[in-house]
């Protein structure tokens, strides 16, 4: 008898954990369709959601101007993505904060890392940024970077992902020499 009750506890504990493995696939698939769905015209709008939630919901400030502490102000927060998933939850999205913050996130980097919003290149995949390094671009995918941090990043990778995309002439050419 014991073992039928144990059996019956260990395929309720297996049922919910699929389950919930189901829900975060489901939840990850929408917010990529969603992100990919995403277009210049509508940057503004979900970068200043962001900053509206930020502010109402945790009492942070983000501000394009400051970079240093808005990167930090992001990295922590989505250190804790389970806030940043109440805080912007939709009906119909849940994880509808990887549009607005990831919006932010490429804004702070169109900003100082002097980069340009544009559809990505191999035409999948919504916009990229694209940072000028040297003679080429670097092509950065903020609303995947977001995506990716809360699912398989670890604690501080956005901030030093901020740090390294306003470097990445120095981090390309480290002698710092002059491009021919």
């Amino acid at each position: 008898m014991l073992w039928i009750v144990l059996g019956g506890v260990v395929a309720g504990v297996a049922a919910v954990f699929v389950g919930g493995i189901l829900h975060l696939r489901h939840s990850i698939r929408v917010a990529t369709a969603a992100a990919e769905a995403v277009t210049r015209e509508e940057i503004p709008e979900l970068r200043e959601e962001c900053v509206r939630v930020f502010r109402e919901a945790f009492g942070e400030t983000l501000d394009l101007q400051d970079f240093e502490a808005s990167a930090e102000v992001l990295s922590g927060r989505l250190d804790d993505a389970e806030s940043l998933k109440q805080a912007f939850a939709r009906e119909d999205c849940y994880w509808h904060f990887v549009l607005p913050v990831g919006a932010f996130v490429g804004e702070l980097l169109r900003v100082h890392a002097n980069g340009s919003w544009r559809p990505a290149e191999d035409g999948v995949g919504g916009l990229e940024l694209a940072i000028p390094v040297q003679d080429d671009f670097a092509r950065t995918f903020p609303f995947h970077k977001v995506i990716k941090h809360v699912t398989t990043g670890d604690p501080g990778d956005v901030h030093a992902y901020f740090l390294a995309s306003r470097q990445l002439d120095k981090i390309a050419d480290p002698q710092g020499e002059p491009n021919s």
